[in-house]
């Protein structure tokens, strides 16, 4: 059987699967179950410790992995009140010096600075400020366009919401307002306006897949709804430009909603979904995070995008293993490409928990 039969088969089974449970939400008890399940598993896992050739760690405590990880170890914490996953984070904070990674302008090493920010609302440290405001005040000094700050779409998952957190902690709106300045500058150059989905970078504006449509990399998407939604949830109701951000929210979920696949997974290339056609976790995973967050928070219909989300968190659940592993990820990348069962990633495991959270919620 060639390896384009063995997916496919793959993906029917899946598919087979998935559709065959209840389109209900289950009850709180199982929901936190398998956040523990997933939240455990990943915990006993190791960081790499395998370095770029120029020194930099690929995946390390500090890297953008653990900055999408250590939210969701939270999320948990909140849910179940279980000191053990507080004291997780807290102890990644102090193996890390409280520091980011080592690039100022690249948001991928910014990302960790959102758990210390969020653990500072349990522990008012200064310590887990530091390196926050460092940053912030060094990027204002020297402004950029945004679209040479968040240059590619997974960047605006991992530095707009520090920057409204970091306001909110510091009650000096400045933060806010130079992030909305580069904020929009970005979605004005990665956005594209007629299927309210988002490039993953300005080289994906000319390329075409082999269906002759555009290409829209899943994760790359999830990246930008989830960033979105962690972003506004520290964002003054009344903040002048709000509504535009909601507005982007609507927009993207409901071009979301018809990109959806019978099996509750959107496949890794968003507009071909037949050529990638398992289900692949980690974008679904930020996807539902997101539009669960837009249904609670009064930014989404709930009888429109409910289904959605049921639909979504039952074909990531039925993706978690036994042994808590959630697999079906696409490894770390830059565009839409196939993922295995045994495949997992940090990341992954991050959004399934803050989307468990956000589930939670709506029963």
């Amino acid at each position: 059987m060639s390896f384009k039969n063995k997916i496919l088969l793959t993906s029917m089974m899946l598919i087979s699967c998935f559709i065959s449970k209840s389109q209900e939400l289950p009850q709180d008890k199982k929901i936190k179950e398998k956040m523990r399940a997933v939240a455990d598993y990943q915990l006993a896992q190791k960081w790499s410790e395998v370095k770029h050739p120029n020194g930099k760690l690929i995946m390390s405590p500090i890297t953008w992995e653990a900055g999408a990880f250590y939210p969701g170890i939270l999320d948990i914490y909140r849910v179940t009140k279980d000191k053990k996953y507080l004291t997780a984070v807290k102890d990644i904070a102090k193996f890390n010096n409280y520091n980011r990674g080592p690039q100022l302008r690249n948001a991928d090493d910014q990302a960790i600075l959102q758990s210390y920010l969020e653990l500072y609302q349990y522990d008012k440290n200064f310590s887990y400020l530091k390196a926050t405001k460092s940053t912030l005040d060094s990027i204002i000094s020297k402004p950029q366009n945004g679209a040479l700050e968040y240059s590619w779409s997974d960047l605006l998952f991992m530095g707009p919401p520090i920057w409204s957190r970091y306001a909110k902690i510091s009650k000096d709106p400045k933060y806010l307002d130079f992030q909305d300045k580069i904020y929009w500058e970005a979605v004005d150059n990665m956005l594209d306006k007629d299927y309210h989905l988002f490039y993953r970078d300005n080289r994906f504006k000319t390329m075409n897949g082999d269906n002759g449509k555009p290409i829209f990399w899943s994760r790359g998407n999830g990246w930008v709804i989830a960033g979105l939604a962690r972003m506004l949830d520290y964002m003054p109701q009344n903040y002048h430009n709000r509504a535009k951000y909601e507005e982007l929210m609507l927009n993207m979920a409901t071009a979301l909603k018809a990109h959806q696949q019978v099996d509750g997974f959107w496949k890794s290339d968003l507009l071909n979904p037949s050529r990638y056609p398992m289900g692949e976790t980690s974008g679904t995973a930020f996807f539902c995070y997101g539009i669960a967050w837009g249904i609670n928070n009064g930014v989404l219909d709930r009888k429109t995008f409910l289904p959605v989300v049921v639909k979504s968190w039952l074909a990531l659940t039925a993706a978690v293993q036994e042994n808590g592993k959630l697999g079906w990820v696409q490894p770390g990348g830059d565009r839409p490409y196939l993922s295995k069962a045994e495949m997992s990633n940090w990341y992954s495991a991050g959004a399934y928990l803050m989307a468990s959270k956000q589930v939670l919620m709506l029963n």
